[in-house]
């Protein structure tokens, strides 16, 4: 029967020399600790640590270690301890020698939508719907919203912001990051746009705080959309001409949030007089340093470039990078078997390995991922890799 201790530890099995063949663990003096553990040498499952097995005796033991030399020419040493002669260990592996089987995890971003919904949001796109209407339906139309399409795939959450006459500036309606979060997020989408302001310093500075009251998930990347049409006004109800103060405040705060791990990624809707200003904060919300080139500024001036930026901000951020729990040999990487629900992908087309846990799916492959609802990625590499 396999020991479950072999798809544990997975250390690679080495060849050893074939004179003046050293003491195993136990044998030497003195021996290691580790051969005075007691083990239940009747159980199915290996209780010693990493490196040893359970003899009749009912203590840990080693023959052998990977690069100890105690085994001798034609012999390995196998992932618990003990020498084996190689020709008895088949391309695929056996008990003493088995394919290391893993099950790669998503990365999964908390992405949250800084959303104006000033007065000029409800000025007509193309002689029909709303610049408002359309980012509501670029994002969460049941069909086709890209958030729709990729609520099982996100922390999506949501922060509408304006400034109305009366009341506290700015009025923020939020809706909590969440995975499957489409209908909520939809629903507070749902009313029109006021005759309103522009308080996006002060929106952005409230959206940078939610991940720190409510922290994402580790390992998480933490991305701000920010969609607006119009010029940052600051709060005392003011709406025509430039601030550039305010503008200087908004990308301030999008590079204090760099800083502390959180993307900004601006979009400007159906509008060019801000591009300058969005071009500084696309560059401090991505850590751009002087002299280096500008990050993207997504443009969403007539309906369907709106529904494409969004889909290429939000799309990628759904990363292809898949977390092994471990670590993977490069120069093994080309012999495993990958697959993508069940399906065998190909190295170096469909697939690489970057550094050393990290599996990173390619073109349709990675297509194929993000638009699956519930995919699956496991596979095989041959006896030797290591994963924990």
């Amino acid at each position: 029967m396999l020991r479950t201790s072999y798809l544990l530890l997975l250390l690679i099995a080495a060849g050893c020399g074939s004179s003046g063949l050293a003491a195993g663990p136990c044998d030497q003096v003195p021996p290691d600790p580790t051969c005075n553990i007691d083990c239940d040498p009747t159980g199915s499952t290996n209780t010693c640590p990493g490196g040893f097995y359970c003899n009749p005796d009912g203590k840990c033991d080693a023959q052998c270690t990977p690069t100890g030399g105690q085994c001798g020419d034609g012999y390995l040493c196998t992932t618990d301890g003990h020498c084996v002669p190689s020709d008895q260990v088949p391309p695929g592996g056996n008990d003493m020698c088995p394919r290391v089987n893993f099950t790669a995890k998503p990365t999964t971003p908390s992405i949250l939508l800084l959303l104006d919904r000033s007065g000029s949001m409800g000025a007509s796109f193309d002689g029909d719907l709303s610049r408002w209407a359309v980012v509501r339906q670029a994002l969460t139309d049941p069909t086709t919203g890209i958030v729709s399409q990729l609520e099982a795939k996100a922390y999506f959450g949501s922060m509408i912001f304006e400034n109305i006459d009366a009341g506290t500036c700015p009025q923020l309606v939020t809706s909590p990051r969440a995975l499957n979060n489409a209908a909520v997020i939809r629903a507070a989408l749902a009313p029109d746009p006021n005759n309103s302001g522009t308080p996006t310093a002060k929106s952005l500075e409230a959206a940078v705080a939610t991940f720190a009251t409510s922290p994402a998930p580790a390992g998480s990347p933490k991305i701000i959309v920010l969609a607006t049409d119009g010029r940052p006004n600051p709060c005392n109800n003011s709406r025509d001409g430039d601030y550039p103060a305010e503008q200087l405040n908004v990308e301030n705060t999008a590079g204090a949030a760099y800083a502390a791990g959180i993307r900004t990624i601006p979009l400007s809707v159906a509008t060019s007089e801000q591009d300058v200003h969005l071009q500084r904060v696309a560059n401090r919300g991505a850590g751009v340093q002087a002299g280096q080139p500008n990050a993207p500024l997504y443009k969403g001036d007539t309906p369907a470039n709106l529904k494409a930026a969004f889909e290429a901000i939000i799309g990628g951020a759904i990363s292809c990078d898949l977390t092994v729990n471990g670590s993977l040999d490069q120069t093994q990487a080309a012999g495993g078997d990958v697959r993508l629900n069940d399906r065998k992908l190909t190295f170096g087309t469909d697939w690489q390995l970057v550094g050393t846990n990290i599996i990173r799916l390619l073109g349709a492959s990675c297509t194929e991922l993000k638009n699956t609802p519930n995919p699956k990625v496991d596979g095989t590499f041959p006896c030797g890799v290591q994963i924990e």
